[in-house]
C-alpha cells in the first residue's frame, strides 16, 4: 500500500512539475511574440539598405576585389583567404553615413524586379 502511494506521490508531482514548467513556457514565448525587435521603421531602413545592396551589384559600378594570399596555391589559397575577417564599415553605418544613394539603387532593384518582358 506504501508503494503505491508513493508512486501516486511522485507522479503527481511530476505531472504538477512539468505543468508549471510548461505554462511558464507557453507565457514567456506569448510575451516574446508581443514584443517586436525592430520598429516598422528599422525594418524599412533594414529593406532600402539590402535592397540598395543588390542594386548598386546590378547597376552600379563595383570594382572586383584581388584575393591576395600567402598560404598555398589555387583552391586552398582561396580558402585559406576566406576565412580572414572581411574588411569595411559594414552596411548599417554605410547606410547612416549615406541613405540617399541606398534609395536611388532599392529604387532601381525595385524597378528591375518587378518590370516583366
Amino acid at each position: 500500500m506504501k508503494k503505491k502511494r508513493l508512486f501516486i506521490w511522485i507522479g503527481t508531482t511530476v505531472v504538477l512539475v512539468a505543468a508549471v514548467i510548461m505554462g511558464l513556457v507557453v507565457y514567456s514565448l506569448h510575451s516574446f511574440a508581443r514584443t517586436p525587435i525592430v520598429t516598422k521603421l528599422q525594418m524599412d531602413d533594414i529593406e532600402t539598405a539590402v535592397k540598395g545592396v543588390a542594386g548598386e551589384l546590378m547597376f552600379g559600378e563595383v570594382n572586383p576585389t584581388s584575393v591576395q594570399t600567402l598560404e598555398g596555391k589555387g583552391l586552398d589559397a582561396l580558402f585559406a583567404a576566406q576565412k580572414q575577417p572581411p574588411q569595411g564599415e559594414g552596411l548599417i553605418a554605410a547606410y547612416q553615413r549615406n541613405p540617399e544613394k541606398f534609395r536611388h539603387y532599392a529604387q532601381l532593384f525595385d524597378a528591375a524586379a518587378t518590370s516583366s518582358y
